[in-house]
């Protein structure tokens, strides 16, 4: 039974892989493609939820590429209800707004966008194990807001 779940876990692991190395080489439609088989896989092997969130970050990542914003922005907001509901996930949940932070700016909701980004910026700052790399991303983000807002002595 062990195996089955180890091999059922590398299924998964390898289409997640895949879809973030098409994600970062700038194919869109086929990291998409490979986050959702991923998907598929949470479901039909009945794997935790936080996989299911990471699954749909790295989807509605894609889908934003593409430029969906509107399916992306569903994306996301149902890893935040998964990631929300974790206690234990502060940092994934820091990371879940600060993509959807980053979804708005894209799409021109730039006060949206820094409101969220400053959730992300809470939440990362609660707990200490906090990337420092997340916390540089969200600092970055932030400054870049400030700076279009004109508030260039933030």
């Amino acid at each position: 039974m062990a195996d089955q779940n180890d091999n059922e876990l590398k299924r998964f692991s390898a289409r997640l892989a895949v879809g973030r190395m098409a994600y970062d080489t700038g194919y869109f439609s086929q990291a998409a493609r490979h986050f959702q088989l991923a998907l598929n896989a949470v479901e039909e092997l009945n794997l935790p939820k936080e996989l299911e969130a990471r699954a749909l970050i790295g989807l509605a990542k894609s889908t934003a590429a593409t430029g969906n914003f509107n399916k992306a922005e569903s994306l996301l907001q149902k890893a935040l209800s998964i990631d929300c509901s974790d206690y234990e996930s502060t940092v994934e949940e820091a990371e879940d707004y600060h993509q959807l932070s980053l979804l708005y700016w894209r799409s021109g909701r730039a006060d949206q966008s820094l409101q969220v980004a400053k959730k992300a910026w809470s939440l990362a700052n609660q707990d200490d194990c906090s990337p420092d790399e997340l916390k540089a991303k969200l600092l970055k983000h932030l400054a870049v807001l400030a700076e279009q807002a004109g508030r260039l002595d933030e």
